[in-house]
């Protein structure tokens, strides 16, 4: 991501006022891991390389992509996370954004979007994560 899109992006998340950041609610290209961005502005970079397992799950009220890596226990919540599904199973998702709900209802109708990710260790997994500030 270049780093106009990221101060784009970055400043989107942090303001009140409805605005669309992106197009979508996740980043596709070349690289060697995924950096979650949470609707506090934290970010967290995992590798591919510690990556064991993922699954995608459809719920009445949206879909749930987990993934298991050697270190950490990641879920993200959202709705239409099918594309985001195929681009993490070829290994070219590069960036996962938690929307805010103004952010959502800025995007094409459609769109695939992320309103929740939560990461963990492995060893303190728990449904809650420590990095959404705005809850």
């Amino acid at each position: 991501m270049d780093d106009a899109l990221k101060r784009e992006i970055m400043a989107a998340l942090l303001a009140d006022k409805p605005k669309a950041i992106t197009d979508r609610s996740h980043e596709i290209g070349a690289t060697s891991g995924i950096n979650f961005i949470f609707k506090s502005g934290a970010q967290q970079m995992l590798p591919y390389g510690h990556v064991i397992t993922a699954r995608l799950l459809y719920h009445d009220n949206g879909t749930e992509m987990d993934i298991l890596f050697s270190s950490h226990v990641v879920t993200v919540l959202g709705s239409g996370l099918e594309p985001i599904y195929e681009a993490f199973l070829n290994q070219t998702l590069k960036t996962v954004i938690e929307l805010k709900k103004q952010h959502i209802a800025a995007l094409p109708k459609g769109s695939p979007f992320v309103t929740e990710i939560m990461i963990n260790e492995r060893d303190k997994h728990t449904r809650k994560s420590p990095y959404n500030a705005n809850k």
